[in-house]
């Protein structure tokens, strides 16, 4: 019942201020929490061998966290913040300029001049050399279409400054 109160308060925060790193976290957290306590009262019920509660609670971390970079955070973050955003108009783009390259797809969704606002510094992060070792499938896809379709000129702090805290028709929420 804890876990249950907990994941409907946490739902409420996303549902007002959108979707972040450490929302996802606490929420899957809460999640695996949730199933450690019911392991725990399968074992203590069926009386399971002592051993094997412990390897049971270790594996389903290990599944969590492969579940967790399965789903792609940041795209996943990105993907409900403009869900909210087409239904709410409200959004974070003070945040979610920090998202990786992996947001970028969803961003660009986005209309303008929130989408160029999103996008304008993580662009300007992808510029940077970076050694061929460090080189990932979602920069790459994220450069590419970035160069086809780049932010708006003039899209850097003054303009998202004035979106977010006033004449844009968008806030911080």
């Amino acid at each position: 019942m804890v876990v249950a109160v907990a994941l409907r308060r946490l739902f409420l925060y996303e549902e007002a201020f959108g979707w972040t790193r450490l929302r996802l976290w606490v929420h899957a957290f809460e999640m695996w929490l949730g199933l450690v306590v019911v392991l725990g009262a399968v074992g203590a019920v069926f009386g399971f061998r002592r051993d094997l509660l412990p390897r049971a609670i270790a594996g389903s971390g290990a599944a969590a966290l492969l579940a967790l970079a399965a789903i792609n955070p940041d795209a996943f973050i990105a993907e409900r913040n403009v869900d909210r955003f087409e239904a709410t108009g409200k959004i974070d783009l003070l945040y979610l300029q920090d998202l990786s390259a992996d947001a970028v797809p969803v961003l660009d969704r986005l209309p303008e001049p929130q989408r160029s606002c999103a996008l304008w510094l993580i662009d300007r992060k992808l510029t940077e050399d970076e050694p061929a070792m460090s080189a990932n499938l979602g920069r790459a896809r994220a450069r590419d279409l970035l160069a086809d379709a780049p932010p708006a000129q003039g899209s850097g702090y003054e303009t998202c400054s004035a979106l977010v805290y006033g004449t844009g028709g968008s806030t911080r929420y």
